[in-house]
Order: structure tokens, then sequence, then C-alpha cells
């Protein structure tokens, strides 16, 4: 029997069909374990009728754990996500924080943000909207990261996984994700709630580098 990198040449040289050996390695044990090439999708959660007691029920939800996401409760009451965002949007008066705030996408100076490619599609999907180097608002040298993925996740996700050997880029994308799950919810509130002190620090800095927060 071929193995994954034999047979992803193969079919390269005969059918001029470009295969990942990983992907070959995946439909292998797709084939072996169901006896078929295409997962099967699980069952959709059941659209029900939203009625007094499934209201009640997901009122109740929000009211004991107001930062719950509407997936969180679809799947802890056994209810669609629609039917949870019916009954949120219905009883509940939502208010638009940002509305009227003038938006823009920030990038740093990191060389895949500096691409061409990059820099022309920021350019048709954000006019003006977006800073960056050689953008519409240049951005400074050595500008301090105040956002909480740049001064703490990407660094803390980056030791996590590199601890890790990794088989292929599909392994590593599954370890980020296992990874990126596995972070404590009280350190992602830590990190905000740093954030708006390294924003006064970079005030009293006149916006110039400081020292991290310990």
């Amino acid at each position: 029997m071929l193995n994954d990198r034999e047979a992803a040449r193969r079919a390269r040289r005969e059918f001029n069909v470009a295969l990942k050996p990983s992907t070959v390695g995946k439909w292998r044990k797709l084939l072996l374990e169901t006896g078929r090439m295409q997962k099967i999708k699980p069952p959709r959660m059941p659209r029900i009728s939203t009625d007094a007691e499934t209201t009640k029920r997901i009122v109740e939800a929000f009211d004991a754990s107001p930062q719950k996401s509407t997936p969180q409760a679809a799947r802890e009451l056994h209810i669609s996500q629609s039917s949870v965002c019916r009954v949120l949007k219905r009883g509940w008066n939502f208010v638009n924080l940002c509305k009227g705030i003038s938006k823009r996408r920030t990038l740093d100076g990191a060389p895949p943000h500096y691409a061409i490619a990059v820099r022309e599609i920021l350019d048709d999907h954000l006019q003006n909207r977006w800073v960056g180097r050689r953008g519409s608002i240049e951005w400074p040298a050595r500008s301090p990261d105040l956002t909480a993925c740049d001064y703490w996740l990407w660094g803390y996700l980056k030791e996590k996984v590199y601890a890790r050997k990794h088989q292929d880029v599909d392994m590593l994308k599954l370890v980020i994700e296992e990874e990126n799950r596995a972070i404590p919810l009280n350190m992602y509130h830590n990190a905000m709630n740093d954030f708006l002190k390294r924003c006064q620090l970079c005030l009293d800095a006149n916006g110039e580098q400081f020292e991290a927060i310990k």
C-alpha cells in the first residue's frame, strides 16, 4: 500500500491533481473509519417555536450570565441559535455603542502588512480608513502596542504552540485552536483590564515607548 506522500505524488503524476500528503492521510483515515470519503454533517439543532416557557428560559440564562454568547446559550439550552437571537432582539432594547464613531483598521509595520497585494485590498475595501505603512494614515515608527492581541495574546500563544512539535500545517492549526481554547477566561479579563492602563502610560510617555505592565 502506498504511503500518503507517495499517493500524493502519484495523483499529481497520473491525474495532474495537486494533493497534500496530509489531505491524503485524512481521506485514508475517514475511509477506514466510516467507509466514506466525505464527512457526515452533524444534525442541526432543531428550530422550535419560542413560546413563553422557552422565552423565559432564554431570558433567565442571560440574566444569570450577561456575558454569555448566543452560541453558548443555544448549546446549553438545546435551542437553535436563531431562536435565542430572536428572543433577545424582541425583548431587549440593544444600543449601538459604536454608532457615529469613525472606525479605522490599524496595522503595524510588520512585513506581511506591507505587501503590495495587502495594501491594494485595504485601499479597495477601506479607502482612507486604515492606518499602516504607506497607508492614507501612516503608522508612526516604533509605536507602542495597545491592543490586547498585540501586547499579550500573540506572544502567549506563540510560546505555547511552539513548545509542541507539529507534523504539518494542519496539525499546527489544530494546536493553535486547542491552545486558544485552553486559555483561562480570567487571563482575557486581566489583559483587557490592562488596556486602559496602557493607554494612560502611552499618554504619559507622549506616545513613545514605555515599559510593559508586570
